[in-house]
């Protein structure tokens, strides 16, 4: 799975973080069934947080290593693919990647042909 988003660390587990829906409450998503939690839907299940009571946030962006280069891609794959972008037009053409939108280009290639990095930023809690 490819994260992208909020996230903290909450006795050494990762949770993906919801922050604030549209009634205004937080969330840490899970996805095995865990004391406190209730199922939100097929294999995903969440826990009502106050924020303050996080001892960290962090945002992952991820990205992937192409070819030598580095590139944004989708948080979700498509048949064992994954869906690489950029907007530098030269790099595109040299790796033959399509043109999806005015200054975008994609290319889906096998998970097998890249490495997924994980760019951490720390959020501040107050």
């Amino acid at each position: 799975m490819i994260k992208l988003g909020e996230y903290t660390c909450i006795n050494g587990k990762e949770y993906k973080v919801i922050l604030k829906d549209r009634n205004g409450k937080s969330y840490i998503i899970s996805d095995k069934n865990e004391p406190d939690f209730q199922k939100y839907a097929e294999g995903i299940y969440e826990k009502e947080i106050n924020l303050e009571q996080l001892e960290n946030l962090y945002y992952i962006t991820p990205k992937a290593e192409y070819e030598g280069n580095y590139f944004m891609i989708r948080p979700n794959m498509k048949n064992g693919e994954i869906c690489l972008g950029t907007t530098d037009s030269e790099l595109a053409q040299q790796l033959k990647f399509e043109r999806t939108d005015k200054y975008l280009y994609e290319k889906w290639v096998s998970e097998s042909e890249v490495d997924i990095i994980e760019e951490r930023k720390d959020l501040s809690l107050n």
